[in-house]
């Protein structure tokens, strides 16, 4: 279970697709599709996350996501026996620090069952994933978010549920929130689809409350995974890890489009083959882009590892 959870599962919402260019006959989705796929190449070698020896443990180590200020890094870990939520700082010298569990307990980050799939916000704020039981469940033994805000001088507030709109009686996983557009929240769940994960996006109404959900379409692949989406700061790209066809076990995809009220194109596969390419034989999850768009983290049980922390550079 704890190594599915990081590995193997572990009017403004979308337009329709523009009509073609009379001109060109090459319509907004397959200009944005053409645009991904030369993007898949701007990357440079996947490398295990640098700094202390304690990031990547023979535990398992997953969902790695940057702050926006770039000066944390948030990751879910089972060192510790259930999973739980790790961040480490980096150091004057551009190196990640030792990693220190968030505080656990009760009205904690951390809890007695598993919390995973940090996402740090700006202003200080963490969405993650949790499987406590704490009444406020939408299903039965399923992962909800929450969201919780930190405190200068009192620490981490209890974390909040989102309720029973964003969150269902499946299972939701790898919230990520957009500013652009008056706010989004995209999150993969497998609601209503028979146990099969795939993405869908809330968007946040007038009165500040999230809207109900709708799937994301063209992001999605009817009968496989589609997991734990994280979109860029402006909204225009966005990764995920999919087991579709193609994909070698689970892969990290990517998609694009031409801003927040548009398409996204086709989805394609990042560059594979194995040895410092971000996809390979083995499984990759949960990638989150860094706020600036110039780092792509990831999970992924290479080399004969249970998972460790990887990062490529935008070349």
């Amino acid at each position: 279970m704890k190594r599915t959870l990081l590995l193997t599962i572990p009017a403004l919402i979308l337009s329709q697709a523009c009509a073609p260019d009379d001109s060109t006959g090459i319509s907004d989705r397959d200009a944005s599709s053409q645009f991904a796929r030369e993007l898949t190449d701007q990357w440079g070698p996947a490398v295990r996350v640098n700094g202390s020896a304690q990031l990547n443990t023979p535990a398992l180590e997953g969902c790695p996501n940057e702050s926006p200020d770039g000066r944390s890094l948030y990751f879910a870990s089972n060192r510790g026996g259930d999973i739980d939520i790790y961040v480490s700082h980096r150091q004057p010298d551009g190196q990640w620090g030792d990693p220190e569990p968030l505080p656990k307990g009760t009205n904690s980050v951390n809890s007695a069952a598993n919390d995973f799939c940090p996402t740090a916000l700006p202003g200080g704020g963490l969405m993650f994933v949790s499987e406590r039981n704490d009444g406020l469940n939408c299903g039965t033994g399923t992962a909800d978010i929450y969201e919780t805000d930190y405190q200068s001088g009192e620490g981490w507030a209890a974390p909040r549920h989102l309720g029973c709109v964003v969150n269902s009686s499946g299972s939701e996983f790898a919230p990520s929130y957009v500013p652009a557009g008056g706010g989004m929240l995209f999150f993969s769940s497998s609601r209503g689809s028979g146990g099969k994960h795939a993405i869908y996006v809330s968007v946040r109404g007038s009165d500040g409350e999230w809207q109900q959900p709708a799937p994301v379409a063209e992001l999605n692949a009817p009968g496989y995974n589609t997991f734990r989406p994280n979109a860029s700061a402006d909204g225009r790209e966005i990764v995920f890890d999919s087991d579709r066809p193609t994909s070698t076990g689970i892969d990290i995809w990517y998609a694009t489009r031409a801003n927040v009220n548009a398409t996204w194109s086709a989805p394609v596969r990042l560059g594979g083959g194995g040895g410092t390419a971000i996809n390979s034989a083995s499984g990759e999850t949960r990638a989150s882009l860094s706020r600036d768009g110039q780092r792509l983290y990831f999970g992924s049980n290479r080399d004969g590892v249970s998972s460790d922390l990887f990062v490529a550079e935008r070349r």
